[in-house]
């Protein structure tokens, strides 16, 4: 996902575009689906899981409405759409390495 953002911050042009939207979107599903097994494993009881996803499902969902009102001034004053598929780069490889070293829950 990085070396495709970084693509699109690097060359902005359609064909660029087409070429990396396709490994982004493969990539966050893979985040996804490793993420909901990951999180299934932790939790603390069997009877409050219904609970615990529904409060996952928020937490994820606030990232999605919170990342427009982060995005407007990196675009606006910080240099436009490659500051920000550069900064979202950053943010996918620091995220990797936060969770690299996950093999299995006890």
């Amino acid at each position: 996902m990085a070396v495709a953002m970084v693509l699109v911050a690097a060359r902005p042009v359609w064909l660029v575009l087409l070429t990396a939207a396709p490994v982004v979107g493969i990539g966050f599903g893979m985040y996804l689906s490793v993420d909901q097994a990951l999180v299934t494993q932790v939790l603390p009881s069997a009877t409050g899981r219904a609970r615990s996803l529904g409060m996952i499902s928020v937490a994820s969902s606030a990232g999605q409405t919170v990342a427009p009102a982060l995005a407007a001034p990196v675009v606006t004053y910080l240099g436009g759409f490659s500051t920000l598929y550069s900064c979202a780069a950053v943010i996918v490889l620091l995220g990797s390495a936060s969770v690299w070293r996950i093999r299995s829950v006890p």
